[in-house]
């Protein structure tokens, strides 16, 4: 196509060399926000052999009838792919006794299979992912997004071992996630991002719902592993993600035993139109208002009105005292 240009005479060769300059430049300049490696799945140094499932024999799947855009219930495309199968609801998890299952299977949202992952880990036992949600993160995490893909893991028997996050609130009994956890206004930025995504795209959807959450945000005091400080929100990954500002988009791995803890400051000048230009530049590794740390544990105390911590997409009761930890081989999914 250069050639071309300057064959026909249409352009220069100053022309033609100074166009791919510029494409390459732009191209390069984008890897400052946009981390290499979106969209693959992540890795885990741990395969496992999983129980051969023909059929789905010994194979039990929670699906959550109102998952999905659509509130579409998937037991119908579950049975025809796993007939031996045996197919529950959501609301009936608790009532289950799965002491003769060989796997179990989660079919719906986020929310659905961090419930799920919770009793799979507490049991022992081997998990399979039906993406069946509206955005299903962890699915596309894992390299899953279909349920044939699903079912040809159960039938060959592979997996892998991967991390879960957990948070006590107040020392209650922990509560597990699969993708991340936050306090103050994070909930609502992911809310905003997806909402508008499909009109504005990924990114500047982020940008937007950034500025207006950032705005419209009351800043809490904590004390952050003996640290105190003033921040606008706190985000909590399960194992760390890129890129290291402040709009984590994908894991490169799923058994590092680490949390990506990231917050924004709100005890310095002008922080949050500091911390906003500093995303923009992709300079928030430089920017005192925004802080990311890599740790196995941690402990926030919240003074002041107590809060509610978001797991997964799902709110739970407030509280002041939030202890976290990474258990780095905690459960096997199917892959």
């Amino acid at each position: 196509m250069a050639y071309s240009r300057v064959h026909t005479g249409v352009h220069w060769p100053s022309d033609v060399a100074f166009g791919a300059a510029m494409g390459v430049g732009v191209g390069l300049l984008t890897r400052r926000w946009w981390p290499l490696g979106v969209g693959q799945p992540a890795e885990s140094d741990t395969p496992v052999h999983t129980p051969v499932l023909q059929d789905g024999e010994g194979l039990t799947i929670v699906a959550n009838p109102n998952s999905g855009p659509d509130d579409t219930d998937p037991a119908d495309e579950i049975k025809a792919a796993w007939p031996q199968a045996t197919v529950i609801r959501i609301d009936e998890l608790a009532d289950q006794d799965f002491s003769a299952v060989r796997a179990l299977g989660a079919a719906g949202g986020d929310g659905t299979v961090a419930a799920v992952a919770s009793v799979a880990a507490d049991t022992g036992l081997p998990l399979a992912v039906v993406p069946a949600g509206t955005l299903n993160h962890f699915a596309r995490d894992i390299g899953v997004s279909s349920l044939e893909q699903s079912r040809t893991a159960t039938e060959s028997g592979t997996g892998i071992a991967i991390g879960l996050g957990s948070v006590s609130v107040e020392g209650g009994e922990p509560t597990i996630f699969l993708n991340t956890a936050s306090l103050g206004g994070y909930p609502d930025l992911v809310r905003l991002r997806d909402k508008h995504a499909k009109r504005l795209g990924k990114w500047p959807a982020g940008a937007y719902a950034l500025v207006r959450v950032l705005h419209e945000a009351e800043p809490l005091t904590v004390t952050i592993n003996g640290r105190r400080a003033t921040v606008w929100m706190v985000f909590v990954g399960n194992n760390p993600y890129l890129p290291k500002g402040f709009a984590p988009a994908t894991r490169h791995r799923l058994d590092s035993g680490l949390l990506d803890v990231r917050f924004i400051r709100a005890d310095i000048p002008f922080s949050r139109t500091r911390f906003v230009f500093a995303a923009l530049a992709g300079a928030l590794h430089r920017s005192h208002t925004y802080r990311q740390l890599d740790l196995p544990e941690f402990e926030v105390r919240v003074h002041g009105r107590a809060v509610a911590i978001a797991t997964d997409g799902e709110v739970h009761p407030e509280g002041s005292v939030f202890a976290f930890k990474a258990r780095r081989t905690a459960l096997t999914v199917y892959r």
